[in-house]
């Protein structure tokens, strides 16, 4: 068994594309000996070398949620306590051959 994982998920793409950089001196092969993935589907992800798998967030429709739950609190006389609820907004993922 390895002593180390076999795959990176980054919240962001600075510390993937940091994580690109430190695998790459350490001569692991991306994707055969480590997988790599992040949030956000930044312009150059098709330009790296493998190209980098994404996961791409709607921000606009999560802020729309979040404005509507705010704007109904805000309208209520007196203002009622928001509710814990879940909403589900997908997300889509891009794959690239960082993570194959």
């Amino acid at each position: 068994p390895l002593d180390r994982p076999d795959g990176i998920l980054s919240s962001v793409e600075k510390l993937a594309l940091t994580a690109y950089h430190a695998i790459h001196q350490t001569k692991l092969r991306i994707p055969e000996e480590l997988k790599l993935i992040t949030f956000s589907n930044m312009k150059i992800a098709d330009l790296l070398n493998p190209p980098l798998s994404t996961i791409s967030q709607p921000a606009h429709e999560i802020g729309r949620e979040c404005a509507k739950l705010l704007i109904q609190n805000l309208t209520k006389t007196p203002p009622i306590p928001i509710q814990d609820q879940i909403i589900t907004i997908p997300s889509k993922m891009h794959i690239r051959r960082s993570s194959m």
